[in-house]
């Protein structure tokens, strides 16, 4: 089976909706959510500039931290709200 064929065959309606739906969600995180809940969060942006190295290189993990307090905040929006029953 050629990799044209194993295309064809497998990669159906359902995976470029899901990608599609996946990218469109990945959007409105990154330029909406995340700058919206980080103006609140962290106003001045020094939690993204922390950092620590090891040798030649440097490990952003503020970066983490504020992609990790943003989801966190979402994961506890959508419950709120299903627990209030909104959606």
């Amino acid at each position: 089976m050629s990799f044209k064929e194993f295309l064809i065959k497998n990669c159906g309606n359902t995976i470029i909706i899901s990608f599609l739906v996946f990218k469109l969600f990945s959007i409105i995180f990154e330029e909406l959510c995340n700058p919206i809940i980080l103006m609140i969060a962290d106003p001045n942006g020094e939690l993204r500039q922390h950092t620590f190295s090891i040798g030649n290189q440097q490990i952003r993990y503020g970066v983490v931290l504020t992609y990790l307090i943003v989801f966190l905040l979402l994961i506890y929006s959508v419950y709120v709200f299903s627990m209030n029953q909104i959606f």
